[in-house]
């Protein structure tokens, strides 16, 4: 009996992002003022999937921001990213990015939405536009800032591609430096149906 919940997470036959897949998001971000209204956001990201065995995505990340108001943002930029799958090699990606946040601050507790629009550009593959929405609540007082999200994608030709509700913490570290610790359960919609894996995501945040 107790081989059962190892089983259902540890299938026999693994590949990536098979259904119950865990996996290791690792991340390391840097948002940095140039300006009052205008910033400049650099993140990169590795992802380790078949039961957190196999490196399979990396991208390279970086948008400039202005701020429209104190609740208002936008931001464009550019990600670099090389995949694979358990069958397919390594492929590149090219993908331009416009976005809009829209953030409110009550007492001790934020609430920010974000919508962005990219186009993917595919070395293997047909390109095609998607649109992704975030919702996300955090703590805005206190040491440690957990925080709670859920975010929807689309692929804007044929329709739903993946969801993620996360929960993490934000801890920090020395000054200008904090750690974040994240779980995720993100839906991805497969050529037959859809999955879902288990995202631990472990990320270093710099800021200036």
């Amino acid at each position: 009996m107790k081989t059962w919940p190892l089983l259902l997470i540890l299938p026999l036959y693994a590949y990536i992002n098979q259904n119950n897949d865990v996996q290791i998001w690792v991340e390391e971000y840097m948002d940095a003022k140039i300006t009052s209204d205008l910033s400049i956001d650099i993140k990169n990201q590795w992802r380790f999937g078949n039961n957190a065995s196999e490196l399979y995505h990396i991208y390279l990340q970086g948008l400039l921001g202005y701020g429209l108001t104190d609740e208002a943002f936008i931001a464009s930029g550019y990600r670099q990213t090389w995949r694979r799958s358990s069958t397919a090699p390594w492929s590149l990606e090219y993908e331009p990015i416009a976005e809009c946040i829209f953030r409110r601050i009550h007492g001790w507790a934020g609430l920010d939405v974000r919508n962005r629009i990219s186009y993917i550009i595919r070395e293997v593959g047909e390109n095609s536009w998607h649109w992704r929405g975030r919702v996300r609540w955090m703590m805005r007082e206190g040491p440690c800032r957990p925080y709670l999200s859920n975010e929807l994608f689309m692929n804007l030709q044929t329709g739903f591609d993946q969801d993620r509700i996360m929960f993490g913490v934000l801890i920090p570290f020395i000054e200008h430096v904090r750690g974040d610790l994240y779980y995720m359960l993100r839906f991805l919609n497969g050529a037959e149906y859809v999955t879902h894996q288990h995202i631990f995501g472990l990320g270093l945040d710099l800021q200036f």
